[in-house]
C-alpha cells in the first residue's frame, strides 16, 4: 500500500521501474453501449469516452533516469481517445493533445517536485478510498466535482509530494492566477495514508475566490468486502455557493466478480436553484476475463437522472 501511494501520488499511475534509463507505453482501450441523461444523451448509444464509460480510453508515455545518489527525473505524457472514432478526446477543461498528461518531475529521499498538468492533491487523496477505482461514473466525485474543481487533472501546477513516512504522504499544489484566468491564485493540499487494510485521504483546497472546499474519507478492507465513507464541503472557482453531503459505499469480491453499491446525500445543495438536496446512487458490477481484461454494468443515479452502461475495459 505505501508503494502504491507514492507512485499515485508521484507519477499519477503505479508500477514504474526505476531503471537506469526506462521508457514505457501504456494504455486503456475501454468501450460499450448507454445512456448518460447527465450528459445530455437522451438515447441508448454507443459508449466511446463519457460518463458511462468504466475509464476513457487513452495512450501514454512515461519514463525515469536514475541520476544517481537516490535522485530520479522523469516524465508522462498522456493522450485520451474514443473508440466510437478514434478521435481524440478533450482531458476535462484542456483540449490539448496531451491533455490527460503532461509533466516532468524530479525526486529523492526528500520527496518529489512535480511541474505540469497533473492530478491534483484532493483527487489523489479522494483515490485513496473511492469503491470503483475512480471510475468515470463515481457517485462523490461527480456529485461533488473532486472538491469543487470540474476537472480532476491541474494544468500549469507546481507540486510537491513528501515521502511516506508510517504510510502517510502529504502532497500540496499551486497554480498561479494568471495561467487559469481566475480572481486569485489556487492552491491545492492532501494527507494520504496507507497501513494494513485501512486507507484515508484528506484534501483541501481554494479556488481563485471560492470557499475553501474539503474532502475527508477513509476505507477499511477486510479482505473479500471492503467499507468506505466520506464528507465533503465543495464550491466551484471564484463561487461562494456551496455544496456539501456524506458518502457511504461497500464492495464484495467473489473470485472474478465484483459488485460496487456507493451513495452519497447533501445535506446542503447551494449549486441547485432551488436548493434542493439529491440522494445519488451507483450500483457497479464488474467480471475480470484476466488480470487486464473486464467487463462491466453500471446504473448511476446523478441528480435525478438516470444513466446505465455496459462495456469492456482493456489495459496494456
Amino acid at each position: 500500500m505505501k508503494k502504491s501511494l507514492v507512485a499515485l501520488a508521484v507519477l499519477g499511475l503505479s508500477g514504474v521501474a526505476m531503471a537506469q534509463s526506462n521508457v514505457t507505453l501504456y494504455g486503456v482501450a475501454d468501450a460499450g453501449v448507454g445512456r448518460a441523461k447527465s450528459s445530455g444523451d437522451l438515447k441508448t448509444h454507443f459508449l466511446g469516452a463519457g460518463l458511462m464509460n468504466n475509464g476513457d480510453s487513452r495512450v501514454g508515455v512515461k519514463g525515469t533516469e536514475d541520476m544517481g545518489g537516490g535522485l530520479q527525473a522523469g516524465f508522462n505524457f498522456e493522450t485520451g481517445l474514443s473508440l466510437k472514432d478514434g478521435a481524440a478526446t478533450a482531458g476535462g477543461l484542456s483540449n490539448g493533445f496531451w491533455q490527460r498528461q503532461a509533466n516532468v518531475f524530479v525526486g529523492g529521499p526528500w520527496g518529489a517536485v512535480k511541474l505540469g498538468r497533473q492530478f491534483t492533491p484532493s483527487y489523489l487523496a479522494n483515490s485513496t478510498y473511492e469503491l470503483t477505482g475512480e471510475a468515470n461514473y463515481t457517485v462523490v466525485g461527480n456529485t461533488y466535482k473532486w472538491v469543487g474543481v470540474t476537472d480532476r487533472r491541474a494544468p500549469s501546477a507546481f507540486a510537491y509530494v513528501s515521502p511516506t513516512l508510517s504510510g502517510v504522504t502529504a502532497a500540496v499544489g499551486y497554480i498561479t492566477k494568471k495561467d487559469l484566468g481566475l480572481s486569485k491564485d489556487v492552491w491545492d493540499a492532501a494527507v494520504l495514508y496507507g497501513n494494513g487494510p485501512i486507507s484515508a485521504g484528506f484534501g483541501v483546497n481554494k479556488l481563485g475566490n471560492s470557499k475553501t472546499n474539503y474532502q475527508l474519507g477513509g476505507k477499511y478492507d477486510f479482505g473479500g468486502f471492503a467499507v468506505a465513507a466520506s464528507y465533503t464541503s465543495a464550491s466551484l472557482p471564484e463561487s461562494k455557493a456551496v455544496r456539501r453531503g456524506f458518502g457511504l459505499g461497500g464492495s464484495a469480491t467473489f473470485g472474478a466478480a465484483s459488485v460496487v453499491v456507493d451513495l452519497s446525500r447533501d445535506t446542503k445543495n447551494a449549486w441547485d436553484a432551488s436548493r434542493k438536496k439529491y440522494t445519488n446512487g451507483l450500483v457497479e458490477g464488474k467480471y475480470a476475463l484476466s488480470k487486464r481484461t473486464s467487463l462491466y454494468a453500471a446504473y448511476l443515479r446523478l441528480d435525478k437522472q438516470n444513466n446505465w452502461g455496459l462495456g469492456l475495459h482493456h489495459n496494456f
